[in-house]
């Protein structure tokens, strides 16, 4: 066979084929690297988000400062106008009387600031609200009634007579003690709690570190001062600390599940009245000391040890309520404010204690109440978010997307658990 039929029959392919070919390949990977960048530059729809920061700046400051503002204020307040009306002639008598008025006074001022930080809807109260503290809190009940019990014992073994005037005595101990749940809840779970939150409710760190901040200050705030100091009187304010921190994290619970401070108020209330409606009625005026320093010492103690033992199952309540807040944070608390940005994430300016979470996760994880509270501003405008320009971008809550896996039916099951 000659050479020349060996090169027509094909078997290597010519140098103008190959060149062909490489053409082709050339041009398909051109026209697709073409395509890939024409697909990365044509413009993607952009997305909702919540936007969820503080109604007011500085919030946390100032709700520390409220606290002493809270106190002084009221101090002031009461003796100016006792002075004004001692003028005319009024005097406001002295015990149960005088300490309702002072609480009057402290409701009043205390209302005052929850208005100024989360405005007139963070004191709206709901009959719902206080019928479900009664029905999901009947251990917490039961735990009053065994205190109510307590203190009817102190009549039994009292050798006195009764006063005759106890009906009277009994009444003022009932204002005086719903003032006391009133004011105490607006301040600790409504400024305190909620001033916290709106500050540090984007990870479970600052969330829980906010309830329990707010818990010892409530405990502290319930030391009353002694002049003798013993291991015995150290060991009573170790446990009254304790003791009523228990309840300050079964009332946050409370407040946190409503969004409201008028369930733990009622619950709080009722826990001082049964407490002191016992002697009240056989003292004229109520002091509350919760340190007793004379033979009673070493029985107080114990009765705070058995107590704190009681307690425990509604603090383990509390921290299975906290448990399901902390699936899908930031906590959206009464002194919070949403709003509606379209765009980018990348375009998107927040404070530091300012969050973004996709509308659609917002709406399937949060009650209908908190979806309308959502205040739907145009989402073209910059300053829909009303943040400063020159703040940070926060964007890790919404990069969280495996805590927002919840869906409400599941999150309505648990709220009935």
């Amino acid at each position: 066979m000659s050479s020349d039929t060996v090169m027509s029959s094909g078997a290597t392919p010519s140098h103008e084929s190959v060149q062909d070919t490489s053409n082709d390949q050339c041009n398909a990977q051109y026209d697709g690297r073409h395509e890939q960048s024409a697909d990365q530059h044509e413009p993607q729809q952009s997305q909702r988000y919540v936007v969820i920061e503080p109604r007011r700046k500085f919030t946390f400051t100032w709700s520390i400062l409220a606290i002493f503002g809270i106190q002084f204020g009221s101090a002031f307040l009461s003796i100016g106008i006792a002075k004004l009306l001692s003028l005319a002639h009024i005097y406001i008598p002295k015990g149960n009387v005088a300490m309702i008025f002072v609480l009057a006074i402290t409701t009043v001022i205390t209302f005052g600031f929850m208005a100024i930080f989360g405005g007139w809807r963070s004191l709206a109260l709901k009959k719902i609200d206080l019928l479900h503290a009664l029905r999901h809190s009947w251990y917490f009940l039961a735990l009053a009634l065994i205190q109510l019990g307590i203190s009817l014992s102190e009549i039994l073994s009292y050798r006195g007579a009764i006063l005759g005037n106890w009906p009277q005595i009994l009444l003022e101990v009932c204002i005086l003690c719903i003032f006391v749940g009133i004011s105490e809840e607006a301040m600790f779970r409504g400024i305190v709690v909620g001033g916290f939150l709106s500050r540090y409710s984007k990870t479970k760190a600052g969330f829980y570190t906010s309830i329990m901040l707010s818990a010892l200050i409530f405990g502290l705030m319930h030391l009353t001062p002694t002049d003798r100091i013993t291991p015995l009187v150290l060991s009573q304010y170790a446990l009254k600390v304790l003791q009523t921190g228990m309840l300050a994290l079964f009332f946050s619970a409370l407040a946190l599940e409503y969004k409201s401070f008028w369930g733990a108020a009622l619950l709080h209330f009722l826990w001082d009245f049964f407490l002191l409606a016992g002697p009240s009625l056989i003292q004229q005026s109520l002091e509350p000391s919760y340190i007793e320093t004379g033979s009673q010492g070493f029985a107080i103690t114990i009765f705070y040890v058995v107590i704190i033992v009681l307690q425990i199952p509604i603090v383990v309540h509390a921290f299975r309520r906290f448990a399901h807040h902390t699936r899908h944070l930031p906590y959206v608390s009464w002194f919070s404010r949403t709003s509606i940005f379209e765009g980018e994430l990348s375009d998107m300016v927040l404070t530091s204690a300012g969050a973004a979470v996709p509308e659609e996760q917002f709406i399937a994880l949060h009650t209908p109440a908190e979806v309308k509270q959502i205040v739907d501003t145009p989402a073209s405008a910059p300053g829909a978010v009303t943040v400063p320009a020159s703040a940070a971008v926060t964007s890790s809550p919404v990069t969280e997307a495996s805590s927002y896996t919840e869906s409400n039916s599941g999150s309505d099951a648990s709220n009935n658990a």
